[in-house]
């Protein structure tokens, strides 16, 4: 009697779990032929999006090379790493399409970047460098496809540059400018 509970018990397990496999694949079956365009998709099948052999934007991760918070006027970089959905490195010497966009939130302020594919040829890693000329808060949105990486888009604060261990000041000039009759809003311009 133990016997044919157990057997029964494992039959409606592995049955339940080879349901849950089939409606996984078709999911993803279905998900291929309506979501995805011909262009996008380039030479994937459909065999290989089962298998996760596609560069996923989700899967992939970003590693900052510095320390929160970091000061204005020194090059900084952030790296890439690009993963298939399967969690296998994603070589990046082929086209990816990433892209990076970063910009001072208040100022509206857009900072260029370059962009380098580490030399190894089995690397996975795709350097992200720039320079930040003001202080204050960035968003930094990185893309793959039109799609976010990760957790994108990431906010980062950038202060003003420390000298000799005092802050160094920028000279600032205010300018008046009438809103209103009443009203006077005074605004402020950092020159170095």
């Amino acid at each position: 009697m133990f016997y044919v509970i157990g057997g029964i018990t494992v039959s409606v397990v592995a049955f339940f779990f080879t349901i849950k496999f089939l409606f996984e694949l078709a999911a993803r079956v279905v998900s291929f032929l309506q979501n995805e365009d011909r262009e996008r998709r380039g030479d994937r099948t459909i065999y290989d999006y089962v298998r996760g052999n596609y560069l996923d934007p989700r899967s992939c991760k970003v590693s900052w090379d510095w320390k929160d918070p970091y000061e204005v006027g020194h090059s900084m970089a952030f790296r890439v790493h690009l993963f298939y959905k399967n969690g296998q490195p994603f070589p990046a010497h082929r086209p990816v399409g990433l892209r990076v966009h970063i910009s001072h939130v208040e100022l509206a302020v857009d900072i260029p970047v370059t962009q380098e594919v580490l030399q190894e040829p089995s690397s996975n890693v795709v350097k992200v460098a720039f320079t930040v000329r003001r202080a204050g808060r960035y968003e930094i949105s990185v893309k793959l496809g039109g799609l976010n990486v990760a957790y994108s888009p990431y906010y980062k604060i950038f202060q003003p540059e420390l000298q000799g261990g005092r802050l160094q000041e920028a000279s600032l000039d205010i300018h008046p400018l009438s809103v209103r009759k009443f009203r006077i809003l005074f605004l402020r311009t950092l020159s170095r």
